[in-house]
């Protein structure tokens, strides 16, 4: 592939078929998706033909135009998203050496930002992006404005600047945009753009709560139980968890548990804390997990259950939760949920302990008073 050229605006024949310029990880991304999707119906083409043919050269050869015909858009895509990160486009060919050259490509290509600015492969991709959503911006465009704060936000295609953020923010919010006061309001809590002011941020948060955002009512709730820019008050936090938790926001789902856990706005309730702690922990937040382990060993809201325990403690565990991770080491201290082994509590009291579990350290250190070398390796 050549090494250099100017982009243009990057249109569909542009994407799949130039090596000129330069793209984002998110044209990389939907490039490649959108042709592995080509592959498929190819290929489900091929299979009917196959079956109409049979195993002749005919099928050979259509299966090995397909795969030619591929390798030019997904090259052309890699060679663009490589000159994003002010690399040669020959760089794709370290897809030829195994493992090691598919991970190296991958990281570079999916996962890497690209440089900022213009580079000698041509002008930086979100910059134009920037350019465009500007138009659409200054037209009053609210989801342009919102999007062009992220921009300032995050430093894509723009220098870092939370003042103009907030600017942005604001004109999208003030036209109802529930995302953009959302994120007012936390700029406010930050004091990012603006002086730290948990008033106006409440102002702003209420605003996108009561249109449904479910982010939004679980910070509300936040304000309320911690009470922050607003009187504190457990019932109303109650109030707006459970909204935001309905809509299966997982941090709202665990705090609605804590709340009838603890009997706070709500009476207490432990079969209730143990249904929302569950839908946290089933979408994969690990303090549900641990908490739902905790219900478990414990017998509070479900039926005591050693080895449900253990289940919940791993998946918070292998997520680095330190109690969990403490708690699985007792676990297999004991031998309660699964068969006593000193090897897997030594080792999980080590991960607390390194997570500085302090309690951890002392019995990680009891037991390797009892293991050989090679058992604590």
């Amino acid at each position: 592939p050549p090494g250099g050229g100017g982009g243009g605006e990057d249109p569909m024949k542009d994407l799949f078929f130039s090596f000129e310029g330069r793209i984002n990880r998110a044209k990389y991304w939907l490039g490649n998706l959108g042709l592995i999707l080509v592959e498929i119906v190819l290929y489900n083409i091929r299979a009917d033909m196959m079956r109409n043919l049979g195993f002749s050269m005919a099928g050979i050869v259509i299966s090995a135009a397909i795969r030619i015909v591929m390798i030019w858009p997904y090259v052309a895509i890699g060679v663009k998203r490589l000159h994003d990160r002010d690399k040669s486009g020959w760089w794709v060919l370290i897809n030829l050496v195994p493992v090691i050259g598919n991970l190296w490509y991958l990281i570079q290509c999916g996962f890497l930002k690209g440089t900022e600015g213009p580079n000698k492969f041509g002008p930086d991709p979100l910059a134009e992006a920037v350019t465009w959503l500007r138009l659409a911006a200054e037209q009053g465009h609210a989801e342009a404005q919102f999007n062009l704060g992220l921009m300032y936000v995050r430093g894509e295609g723009v220098p870092q600047n939370f003042a103009e953020a907030v600017t942005w923010f604001r004109r999208a919010a003030k036209q109802g945009h529930a995302e953009a006061q959302f994120y007012l309001g936390l700029m406010y809590v930050r004091g990012e753009g603006v002086p730290e002011d948990w008033a106006e941020a409440v102002n702003w948060v209420r605003l996108a709560a009561k249109q449904g955002h479910a982010e939004a009512q679980n910070n509300l709730g936040d304000m309320y139980y911690y009470g922050q820019g607003v009187p504190w008050a457990y019932a109303e936090a109650a109030k707006w968890y459970r909204l935001a938790a309905k809509q299966g926001d997982a941090e709202a789902q665990f705090n609605l548990g804590g709340m009838y856990h603890n009997g706070e706005g709500v009476p207490r309730d432990d079969a209730e804390a143990a249904k929302w702690y569950r839908l946290a922990a089933e979408q994969g937040l690990a303090k549900g997990q641990y908490n739902l382990g905790w219900m478990y060993a414990n017998g509070r809201g479900v039926p005591e259950d050693d080895a449900e325990a253990v289940t919940w403690y791993r998946l918070a565990a292998e997520q680095g939760h330190a109690e969990a991770q403490f708690n699985l080491g007792g676990m297999y201290h004991n031998g309660e949920g699964v068969p006593r082994d000193y090897v897997q509590a030594h080792m999980w009291f080590n991960l607390a302990g390194s997570a500085g579990y302090a309690d951890a350290v002392k019995l990680r250190d009891a037991i390797a008073a009892t293991m050989t070398p090679d058992q604590i390796a």
